[in-house]
């Protein structure tokens, strides 16, 4: 199912639970798979698990949300550790950000997405 206002609402900080016009948004899209015999979905992109929530809320206890993001971090770390590659270390590295959308926005979205505030260097680059 394409969800693309999704996008924007995420980016635009229309993320808490009892935000009716996400909710609105989400039971519209999510129409015709409410009450079908679902059992898991996908959340295909970045933004969607931000509002987890209230895609749960919607769909039902019954069905499994999988964090596509999430899932592919631990596939990748797996396949680091067995190729002995992963860095098993308590110390984080630097982290650079190089973004070609305003410093102020990415820094903000960035923060409702990895839930913590951004440290590091976020410079602007024109591609």
């Amino acid at each position: 199912i394409a969800c693309p206002l999704f996008v924007p609402l995420v980016e635009n900080g229309y993320i808490n639970r009892d935000n009716q016009v996400t909710r609105m948004v989400a039971e519209d899209y999510l129409k015709p798979i409410i009450g079908t015999d679902l059992d898991t979905l996908i959340l295909g992109c970045t933004h969607f698990p931000i509002i987890k929530e209230i895609i749960g809320d919607i769909l039902g206890k019954d069905v499994k949300l999988i964090d596509s993001g999430y899932e592919t971090a631990r596939t990748a770390a797996a396949m680091l550790s067995r190729e002995n590659m992963l860095l098993n270390s308590e110390q984080l590295g630097n982290r650079s950000f190089y973004v070609s959308d305003s410093i102020e926005t990415f820094t903000e979205n960035a923060t409702i997405f990895l839930n913590e505030e951004i440290t590091g260097s976020v410079e602007h680059h024109v591609w």
